[in-house]
């Protein structure tokens, strides 16, 4: 029975790498679906619809199991590697990637299969694939990114494609392009969210000529990583891993992580736009209807206050619900996780308790601290899924 690895993004990417660090003799056994046939597809695509310059996490987080191994492979290029610590360039970075895929020589295991449901029959994982098969794996790791888009209330009324005929673009975060947008002369862009994310869309609509609102229900704030670097290593996690609350460990979360940030290097970039009245920042408030007014959105945001605009943007995040989610449905009825503010509480190995099943990303959050979303979580996460599965003791660091 194989070793399955549902989704092809980068946490799966590193447990996988992990994993064959130390039992290279499993890759025969390993089977990784994902629709879209290769590693990396989404991830990618975002870094360059949303033309993300480098990445948020410093050079030493990354799927290779040798922490070093990215800055070797910066030699020469160390323009690419940005301050303050030592942040990898987008491009430079899936370059790397490339390079990890080839060196565990994973390159062809991606299958362009999707797994839509998971059952549990007896102690036992059967994947049920959208072609009809059926797999009865021995080990299931599942990373599913940020999991299903979420909208703000005002979206409800404009949700489905015969709501949005003849409308203008309602776009979520993930549906923009930039590389598509047109020159802005004459025209506005409305962006929802305060987060890095309407950062980087607002900077590139801006560059285009368009002016942009952004509205957000709260004060932008800035700080460098999502979490403080402190979470990273032992400083905050020693005493989060001595936490044997499961309550309480959630508040240290959620604490850590606050909402979405920009980065102060954001700031610099938009504060030219704001200077000139290119950019303005309307926070503290949220739209209450928004209505087709003369081929343009007209968007109410309370006090009798309006913003007319071309085109919405929504940069207002994913929610990944295990008790929702089709692939989960069923193994939630027969084998329920407690939970926690959406976060489940799973084995010291990630492991969702009494299944072959093992979780990356967002739910190891209880396991593995505030950075589980991004890649010093996801070597976290790997270390201990490794471990578990093929008796293979990585460090994270």
């Amino acid at each position: 029975m194989p070793i399955l690895f549902i989704g092809s993004g980068a946490h799966n990417l590193t447990a996988l790498t992990f994993l064959l660090h130390g039992r290279p003799d499993l890759k025969p056994e390993v089977k990784v679906f994902d629709p879209s046939g290769a590693w990396l597809t989404r991830w990618n695509r975002q870094m360059e619809a949303q033309e993300i310059v480098h990445l948020r996490s410093s050079s030493v987080h990354h799927p290779d199991p040798d922490p070093l191994a990215l800055r070797r492979f910066a030699k020469g290029r160390y323009d690419e590697l940005y301050p303050p610590y030592f942040l990898p360039g987008t491009s430079l970075f899936s370059e790397f990637c490339a390079k990890v895929v080839e060196k565990f020589g994973v390159q062809d295991l991606v299958e362009a299969r999707k797994v839509v449901r998971l059952e549990s029959q007896a102690g036992t994982l059967v994947a049920h694939l959208d072609d009809g098969t059926e797999l009865r794996p021995r080990h299931v790791v599942a990373s599913l990114g940020g999991g299903e888009r979420v909208f703000p209330g005002f979206y409800q009324a404009w949700r489905t494609p015969e709501q949005r005929a003849g409308a203008p673009p309602l776009l979520h975060s993930e549906e923009v392009d930039l590389r598509t947008l047109g020159p802005g002369e004459g025209r506005s862009l409305l962006l929802i969210g305060a987060g890095l994310t309407a950062g980087h869309l607002a900077l590139g609509a801006l560059k285009r000529g368009w002016k942009v609102t952004l509205l957000a229900r709260r004060k932008v704030t800035y700080k460098l990583f999502d979490s403080a670097p402190g979470w990273i290593g032992p400083k905050y996690l020693n005493g989060f891993h001595k936490e044997t609350r499961w309550l309480q460990r959630r508040k240290l979360i959620a604490t850590a992580r606050g909402g979405g940030a920009m980065t102060e290097e954001m700031r610099e970039l938009l504060a030219p736009f704001r200077k000139s009245g290119q950019l303005e920042l309307k926070v503290r408030c949220e739209v209450s209807h928004l209505e087709v007014s003369g081929g343009r959105w007209k968007a109410d945001y309370g006090w009798s206050r309006s913003v007319v605009a071309d085109q919405v943007w929504m940069c207002t995040g994913n929610k990944l619900d295990l008790r929702t989610h089709p692939l989960f449905r069923d193994l939630w009825a027969k084998h329920p996780l407690q939970m926690l503010d959406g976060l489940p509480v799973l084995d010291e190995s990630c492991q969702w308790p009494g299944l072959p099943l093992y979780l990356m990303g967002l739910p190891a959050g209880l396991r593995v601290g505030p950075t589980a979303r991004n890649f010093p979580g996801a070597r976290k996460a790997a270390s201990l899924v490794s471990q578990a599965i093929g008796g293979v003791h990585v460090s994270p660091t």
